[in-house]
């Protein structure tokens, strides 16, 4: 490599989210857009392999993706963020915030109430990778948790023991979704579930998963 190019290849002025769409190749290795792909493939239902098939390239590009180890050209970008559902073909390329989709209303008995026809996106908190999102309607969580506030939870497939006196959105074994403090049952791998609003707690409990309350963003601060 001669002076004058390697020269010109540090002298490059970095590219904007709206410009890198009309380059041939969109050189992006930051984590926050590999996350940002893997969180919405993950909200829209979808494999690796399923996402590769839509846009005409094979599972281990999308592997590269969402490792942040491969290079956007802007056809996949396009094709992504359509098939994805993401605001514009941008989204994927902002740097923060993290879009995540909402999940579903926290309703009476703080149970969880799935959006399954209809699609939401929120700014997520920073710090969380692929957060579960749920909006409080209801007033069953007061006076901790009010109507509209939105709670974001730290996405969890199994019940650990640092969710042990936590807010947490967990699925029981009957198949219902809640929000609830998690106790420590009496039996062994059962839990107990603590109500705000009758101050009560459940019998023992078999949960499938807990995943815990990370950031909440008040209804006040919101528009």
């Amino acid at each position: 490599m001669n002076k004058s190019m390697h020269q010109m290849q540090h002298s490059r002025k970095p590219i904007s989210a709206s410009d890198a769409l009309t380059q041939v190749c969109i050189t992006c290795l930051n984590s926050g857009m590999a996350n940002r792909i893997k969180a919405l493939r993950k909200a829209a239902g979808m494999t690796q392999q399923d996402l590769a098939d839509h846009i005409g390239v094979d599972k281990t590009t999308i592997w590269r993706y969402e490792t942040g180890s491969q290079e956007f050209f802007q056809k996949p970008v396009t094709d992504m963020a359509r098939i994805l559902g993401a605001p514009s073909p941008e989204q994927l390329l902002s740097s923060f915030p993290e879009p995540v989709r909402l999940y579903g209303n926290v309703g009476a008995g703080a149970e969880v109430i799935p959006l399954d026809e209809e699609t939401i996106w929120l700014d997520g908190p920073p710090g969380l990778n692929d957060p579960i999102a749920a909006e409080v309607v209801g007033r069953s969580m007061l006076p901790v948790y009010r109507p509209r506030d939105i709670l974001f939870f730290d996405r969890r497939t199994r019940v650990d023991e640092d969710v042990i006196g936590e807010d947490c959105m967990v699925k029981v074994s009957d198949g219902r979704i809640l929000v609830k403090r998690v106790l420590r049952g009496f039996l062994k791998g059962h839990y107990r579930l603590f109500s705000y609003d009758t101050q009560e707690e459940s019998e023992d409990l078999r949960l499938e998963w807990a995943s815990p309350v990370e950031w909440v963003k008040r209804a006040r601060t919101r528009g």
